[in-house]
């Protein structure tokens, strides 16, 4: 168990703004999913399976997922 000091700074729960190095690996992250994910729908597309999200929704959460890796390792 972790010893709690009262001296110890205590973090903030505030969320911060991403700098601007987050960006710029979204923007190239997004770049290179956009058209993956293109062709994963239009070969989900010619199975006949449906789908659920946008192609740009779907490349944006991607792109966001892995630049929160990236910064998180």
């Amino acid at each position: 168990m972790a010893v709690q000091n009262p001296d110890a700074p205590m973090r903030s729960r505030v969320k911060r703004q991403p700098r601007a190095e987050y960006w710029i690996y979204f923007t190239l992250l997004f770049a290179l999913l956009l058209p993956t994910t293109l062709l994963k729908r239009v070969f989900a597309m010619a199975t006949g399976e449906p789908s659920q999200e946008s192609v740009l929704r779907e490349a944006v959460s991607e792109a966001h997922t892995a630049a929160s890796m990236i910064f998180s390792a």
